[in-house]
């Protein structure tokens, strides 16, 4: 991100701010000054910091979307796939309060048929899809705070998709 571009940025495009030949060029704002070049430097810091929280979160919800691996199976962990999950550990736990047996099947994305035959099944599975998710976004809001605490250049190097920042 280049000096200017904070600079629009931050002054929400106003007309005072342009570039000419790639050269900064300030015009002068109501009291006739400019700002500081460390005031400047802020700006393209305070910039980095803000692009890149969105490409955070989306990787995290990438992430909670793709699911987890539970028994070797990889179980989608999006709203609809957990909210099925949640419901099928309620009928089991209701089959069971009935004394009736319990027999739920449902294949995940990969064509895996998984057989739950109690509360206990349906719990081990809602428990890992919403560990998943806990950890995910926790991580999530840990990277987007320590961002504040990088260098404009680790900044720009930050790359949200790397496996090392969403391991345990």
């Amino acid at each position: 991100m280049s000096r200017a571009q904070a600079i629009h940025w931050k002054t929400d495009y106003a007309p005072r701010v342009t570039t000419k030949n790639d050269e900064l060029v300030l015009w002068p704002d109501a009291l006739g000054s400019r700002p500081s070049e460390s005031v400047i430097d802020g700006w393209v810091q305070e910039y980095l910091v803000y692009s890149k929280g969105p490409e955070i979160i989306l990787e995290a919800e990438r992430r909670i979307e793709a699911g987890v691996l539970i028994g070797g199976n990889l179980v989608r962990c999006d709203d609809q796939s957990v909210s099925r999950i949640h419901g099928m550990l309620k009928k089991a736990e209701r089959l069971e309060s009935q004394s009736k047996p319990v027999s739920i099947k449902f294949k995940t994305s990969a064509g895996v048929t998984v057989t739950i035959t109690s509360a206990l099944d349906a719990g081990v599975i809602y428990d890992a899809i919403s560990d998943h998710i806990a950890f995910v976004l926790c991580r999530s809001s840990g990277l987007q705070d320590s961002l504040a605490a990088m260098s404009p250049e680790q900044v720009a190097a930050f790359n949200p998709s790397d496996e090392f920042h969403w391991t345990e």
